[in-house]
C-alpha cells in the first residue's frame, strides 16, 4: 500500500472513532451512552427479548458499531489521502 493512503487511512480511522464518541459525548449523558442504549433498544426490538443496558452483548454491539464507523472513516480518508497524495506528486513534476 501507499504512504498516502496509509496515513489517510489511519487519520479517518481515528477521526471516525473521535467523531462516533464526541457524538455521544455533546449530546449524551457520557461517553458511549447513547451508542449502548441505542442498541439496546435495537436489539430488543430485534429479538423480541430485553437487554440491558450494560449487557456483554449490548457492550459487544457498541463496540461493533462504533468500530464500523471507524472503518468507514479508514476507507473515506486512504481514498482522500490517495488523492492528496497524487495532487502532491503532480505538483513536484
Amino acid at each position: 500500500m501507499k504512504t498516502g493512503f496509509k496515513v489517510g487511512a489511519g487519520l479517518g480511522f481515528a477521526l471516525g472513532i473521535g467523531v462516533a464518541l464526541g457524538m455521544d459525548a455533546l449530546m449524551g449523558a457520557g461517553v458511549g451512552v447513547g451508542w449502548t442504549d441505542a442498541v439496546a433498544r435495537d436489539l430488543t426490538r430485534v429479538t423480541g427479548e430485553p437487554y440491558a443496558r450494560g449487557s456483554v452483548s449490548v457492550a459487544a454491539a457498541s463496540a461493533a458499531v462504533v468500530g464500523a464507523l471507524g472503518l468507514v472513516g479508514a476507507g473515506l480518508g486512504g481514498a482522500a489521502g490517495t488523492a492528496v497524495a497524487w495532487f502532491v506528486r503532480m505538483l513536484g513534476d
